[in-house]
C-alpha cells in the first residue's frame, strides 16, 4: 500500500502541473465573460479530471458548446470519473438512466489515462445526443446511419468526430500535460 502522505503530495503535484499548463497555454478565442473554472451544478467531475475539463473549456469552442447545452438542462445529472481498469475492453463508456418525470442520470467512466481529452468530449457528446432525443436503436438498424450497435452499447460518428475535433482544438501540448498528470495520479492511487 502506498504511503498516504506521499500519495497526497504526488496527486497534488500532478494536479498543479496540469492546472499550470492549462493557465500558461496559448489562449484560444473565448466568449466574453467565460469562466473556465465554472462547473455547472448538474455536472460532477471527479478528481483528477477537473484540470483537464478546465483546459477543454478554456481552449475548445466545440467542447464549450456541448458542455453548455448539458449544463443548461435541469433534467440531467452527469458524473465524469476516471476508473483505471486494464481489464475493460473499451476505453470509456457512458450509461444514461431515465426516470419517471423525465429525469436522467449519466455516468461517464474513463477506463484509461490515454486520450482523455478526446474521450471526455466523445462521451459528453453521447450525453448531448440522448438529451436531444436521438433514437440510437432505430438509427443503428438504418442502412445509411452513422450509428453502430456494439452489444448493448452504441457508437456514433458524431461522438467520434466531436472527440477528435476537441482534441485538435485543445492541442497536443495541453493534451500531453493533462494525460501525463492523470497517469501519474492513477498509478499512485491504483498501484498495479
Amino acid at each position: 500500500m502506498a504511503n498516504p502522505g506521499m500519495l497526497c503530495l504526488a496527486i497534488g503535484a500532478a494536479t498543479l502541473i496540469t492546472a499550470c499548463a492549462a493557465r500558461t497555454a496559448t489562449p484560444h478565442s473565448q466568449p466574453e465573460g467565460f469562466v473556465a473554472s465554472h462547473v455547472a451544478s448538474n455536472l460532477r467531475v471527479g478528481f483528477p479530471l477537473q484540470p483537464c475539463v478546465a483546459t477543454m473549456l478554456s481552449r475548445s469552442p466545440t467542447f464549450r458548446e456541448t458542455y453548455s447545452k448539458i449544463a443548461g438542462r435541469h433534467d440531467v445529472r452527469v458524473t465524469i470519473e476516471l476508473v483505471p481498469d486494464r481489464t475493460q475492453r473499451v476505453r470509456a463508456v457512458t450509461d444514461v438512466r431515465s426516470f419517471a418525470g423525465g429525469q436522467r442520470i449519466a455516468a461517464v467512466r474513463l477506463y484509461t489515462t490515454t486520450d482523455v481529452i478526446e474521450l471526455i468530449a466523445h462521451e459528453m457528446e453521447h450525453v448531448r445526443e440522448q438529451l436531444e432525443g436521438t433514437n440510437l436503436l432505430l438509427l443503428s438498424v438504418a442502412r445509411a446511419s452513422d450509428v453502430r450497435r456494439l452489444g448493448t452499447k452504441f457508437e456514433t460518428r458524431r461522438g467520434v468526430e466531436t472527440g477528435l475535433r476537441v482534441a485538435a482544438e485543445v492541442g497536443d501540448a495541453a493534451s500531453r500535460t493533462c494525460q501525463g498528470s492523470l497517469r501519474n495520479a492513477a498509478l499512485i492511487a491504483y498501484s498495479f
